[in-house]
């Protein structure tokens, strides 16, 4: 059984948690296939229709894809590793829930209706941002814990020990800290814009190849999501409050 560079960094009896967890879903996912399409079977359901059957095959894809991935990695679970196989089965559960989506083989009525089409929207925008999650842990550098040499730390030592006396902060530093503060915001918004549109850019390809003529779902993350975003901008890009205002704060908190 191979290992990973995580295993030994973790604590004991990690490594053995994280492949029980593995077992778990396995199992979890080979019980729900088997139930699907044995005993009692996907027909049994009351309220599925005959057109389960064409939709069907991405329900046990998934399935097969969560008992294939989850026993790879109990032999292996390396971050990149993971990563390639969360990218099939993301892909695998935003094209079935778009699918099913486009199908739809249930027997409701409102509002049971309209709880399953906004489960399936969920379903195929989660599915999408899992994409992109393990694009980005796949094509990211890893990173690499920190260690302290205990040769260094003579015995009964402790880190605060050792640990410089802070100094005040010149008005230089200050400015520095808050210039590097704001800089991060800004690339942080960046980092969410840039995850808005390839996000939503995704479900529009899946709208516009799996289910063409259908209502536009991907509305809903568009709107809800980029209500967000506005936010987001809003906080990172709105000017400060002015002097003006900052001196007419502190009066009031000074005459309570």
């Amino acid at each position: 059984m191979s290992t990973d560079r995580a295993d030994r960094a973790d604590p004991a009896g990690g490594a053995a948690a994280r492949r029980g967890g593995y077992v778990v879903g396995a199992l979890i996912n080979a019980v729900l296939l088997y139930l699907v399409e044995v005993n009692p079977g996907w027909d049994a359901v009351p309220f599925l229709t005959a057109d389960t059957e064409r939709v069907i095959g991405w329900v046990d894809a998934g399935l097969v894809a969560g008992v294939v991935t989850n026993l790879l990695w109990i032999a292996h679970d390396g971050r990149r590793f993971k990563a390639l196989c969360g990218l099939v089965t993301s892909v695998i559960g935003a094209m079935g829930s778009a699918r099913i989506l486009a199908v739809f083989p249930f027997d409701l009525d409102q509002p049971w209706r309209g709880v399953v089409v906004v489960l399936l929207v969920i379903g195929v925008a989660g599915s999408a941002i899992g994409f992109l999650t393990s694009l980005g842990q796949l094509v990211s550098p890893g990173r690499h814990p920190q260690t302290i040499d205990s040769h260094h730390l003579s015995e009964g030592t402790t880190m605060s020990d050792e640990a410089p006396t802070p100094t005040p902060e010149s008005p230089e530093d200050q400015l520095r800290r808050a210039a590097l503060a704001r800089l991060k915001k800004k690339r942080d918004f960046q980092g969410h814009l840039l995850a808005y549109v390839m996000v939503n850019a995704l479900l529009i390809v899946i709208w516009a190849t799996a289910t063409p003529h259908t209502f536009f779902w991907p509305v809903f993350p568009l709107f809800g999501w980029g209500i967000g975003v506005a936010f987001n901008a809003w906080d990172v890009y709105s000017p400060g409050p002015s002097e003006a205002q900052v001196q007419a704060e502190m009066a009031r908190i000074a005459r309570r």
